[in-house]
């Protein structure tokens, strides 16, 4: 009786620590699962924003290059003899 009892006891705590066992790696996978996914959407994050820099860099270069035609346009009619009209 008391082997019996010794050994539901010892099949018991088996399952319990099979079930811990379980239980953590459990929490170890989708810990890392959301560690890899917050890693990927930083990286996806940081080359959205590089790619969004670049295309402003792009457009503040084509405004500075409208800025320097308009100002030589005004350089020019101020210049000009007869002061920019034309009749």
């Amino acid at each position: 009786m008391f082997i019996n009892q010794l050994r539901e006891l010892s099949n018991h705590n088996i399952n319990a620590f099979v079930a811990v066992c379980i239980w953590f790696l459990t929490v170890y996978i989708f810990y890392s699962l959301l560690k890899q996914t917050r890693e990927n959407f930083k990286q996806q994050m940081i080359y959205h924003l590089k790619n969004y820099r670049l295309q402003l860099e792009d457009k503040n270069k084509d405004i500075k290059e409208k800025n320097i035609r308009i100002h030589k346009l005004e350089n020019l009619i101020m210049t000009s003899p007869k002061g920019g009209n034309k009749k």
